[in-house]
């Protein structure tokens, strides 16, 4: 494989290709410096899952938030305190 000499090489994946990007970087580590993945499909150990109660906590607040819009309340310099940032 021809990578540029003197640039950091990242690796690409989306979804399933984000898995498959992953195993690529920790197979062929030389190759790349870093990861960009978009929503890859991995899984959380079990250890680390949210027990029962959690998971009932985080579907309510998703449901109330589900229409909301989020605005950066912080003004920056030189800005209109009426202008707000949504992210």
């Amino acid at each position: 494989m021809d990578l540029p000499e003197g640039l950091p090489n990242f690796v690409m994946g989306m979804s399933r290709g984000g898995l498959m990007a992953i195993r690529l970087a920790q197979i062929r580590q030389d190759l790349f410096s870093g990861c960009i993945l978009n929503v890859p499909w991995i899984d959380v150990h079990e250890s680390a899952k949210p027990g029962l109660i959690l998971n009932g906590v985080i579907s309510v607040v998703n449901k109330m938030a589900e229409n909301q819009v989020l605005v950066n309340q912080k003004i920056g310099k030189g800005r209109n305190k009426e202008t707000s940032e949504v992210l």
